[in-house]
């Protein structure tokens, strides 16, 4: 994605950019605060205005939920190395990702994402 608004760039790499100029550095792999607590109150307001109070709290939760899930999945394939298959699969993707294409592969705990947005990565350019 190339932001077309003003500090665009700037905002863009607070949210990702960071994290691709230092992939091994723990403290980085999750957006900032300062990032984060913005786009958390829009997905509130959003689900608010959409759904009402009664589902907007259920849903708001289930959004967080899924949000810490994949930033767990996120931290275990930057910093271990997985045992079993479907783990060193998400491992091969994302450093793909990191250090190889990063136009792709951007479904790192839910790889099915980039059938959905069309950024699979090329065929067979993947290690086994």
């Amino acid at each position: 994605m190339r932001p077309n608004f003003r500090h665009g760039e700037w905002v863009q790499f607070l949210i990702h950019g960071v994290h691709h100029e230092h992939p091994n550095d723990a403290l980085r792999l999750v957006m900032p605060p300062l990032m984060s607590l913005p786009i958390m109150a829009a997905a509130w307001v959003i689900l608010w205005l959409a759904a009402g109070m009664e589902w907007a709290l259920p849903a708001m939760t289930g959004f967080v939920v899924g949000y810490l899930v994949y930033d767990g999945v996120h931290f275990y394939v930057h910093h271990r190395h997985p045992e079993n298959a479907i783990g060193r699969h998400l491992r091969r993707r994302h450093m793909h990702h990191h250090f190889r294409d990063d136009t792709s592969s951007f479904g790192v705990s839910a790889p099915w994402w980039d059938a959905v947005f069309a950024t699979q990565p090329a065929r067979n350019t993947i290690p086994r």
